[in-house]
């Protein structure tokens, strides 16, 4: 069998890090590595800021959902929480996937409604704590500012 040995620069010395067959499958490795990488990123960024967005939602959820309660901050909230993101995800995916692999045009019809339903769901609970933790009436003064708007 042959033996290639490999230098490699170290501290200003060249050092020996292995046979060929090592390089080899190091050099295989990284182009697996990074051809799935890229096949991700593909798949991914054009929804990161749905996702992105879903993070913040349900976060701001969090938040106000705790200070609204009155209550210690406890781990079962926390837990429900990344419950719901994970969830949140899987149907943002879904519908990624379906978009890709259904529709023609290559648009993100199903990935902006069910990201839509999603956000404005969080974004509802978010008004409804706040109205909650302040008293005033902010979601009903957001409803009435949207049916006033949407009727000119």
């Amino acid at each position: 069998m042959l033996n290639c040995v490999q230098l490699e620069l170290k501290g200003g010395n060249y050092e020996q890090s292995g046979n060929f067959v090592d390089v080899q499958r190091r050099v295989i490795h990284k182009g697996i590595l990074s051809t799935i990488l890229t096949a991700l990123g593909w798949f991914l960024l054009p929804i990161a800021w749905y996702l992105v967005f879903t993070v913040v939602l349900v976060v701001a959820d969090l938040y106000t959902g705790w200070r609204a309660s009155n209550m210690r901050f406890i781990s079962r909230g926390v837990r429900k929480t990344i419950d719901k993101l994970i969830a949140y995800f899987i149907a943002i995916l879904i519908a990624h996937a379906f978009d890709l692999l259904y529709l023609a045009e290559g648009g993100l019809i199903v990935s902006f409604a069910v990201s839509s339903v999603i956000a404005s769901t969080e974004m509802l609970s978010v008004y409804e704590n706040i109205q909650r933790q302040t008293g005033t009436g902010l979601l009903s003064a957001v409803k009435k500012f949207l049916n006033g708007n949407s009727k000119s």
